[in-house]
């Protein structure tokens, strides 16, 4: 018969698979661009926001900070209809974009064409950070 694995390893078991995961996560997410500000193009957009939330691959931005509650509820519902998600641009290159941001952080992002869907997308060449 075959015993019960105690507690202990349980637990050690769980947080070696935690750290696994949030170390791949986060080398999946460090995507920043290796773009001067000068070799963004001219009709790229500008967008100053806040960052509401970051998720593997992209950030919302939002026009107002928001506190740990809104941020909850917008992880399920959206952050409203002036918030936007940014991804990484195709031709941004391999530095960490995202990996550097911090929630309620200011940033301006440098991207490409503003697609118009609900919530508004864009993709950014380079993320400037404002205010630390």
């Amino acid at each position: 018969m075959r015993e019960a694995l105690p507690y202990k390893r349980i637990l050690l078991i769980f947080l070696s698979g935690w750290v696994m995961f949030y170390t791949l996560s986060g080398s999946l997410v460090q995507t920043k661009s290796n773009l001067a500000v000068a070799d963004i193009p001219e009709d790229s957009i500008t967008i100053e926001g806040y960052v509401v939330s970051k998720r593997i691959g992209g950030v919302w931005i939002a026009n107002k900070p928001m506190g740990t509650g809104e941020r909850l509820a917008g992880y399920f519902t959206g952050y409203g209809v002036e918030s936007i998600y940014v991804s990484k641009h195709k031709e941004a290159g391999g530095h960490p974009m995202f990996k550097e941001l911090r929630v309620n952080q200011k940033v301006r992002v440098h991207g490409d064409i503003f697609r118009e869907s609900l919530p508004g997308k864009t993709s950014a060449y380079y993320i400037e950070i404002i205010e630390e």
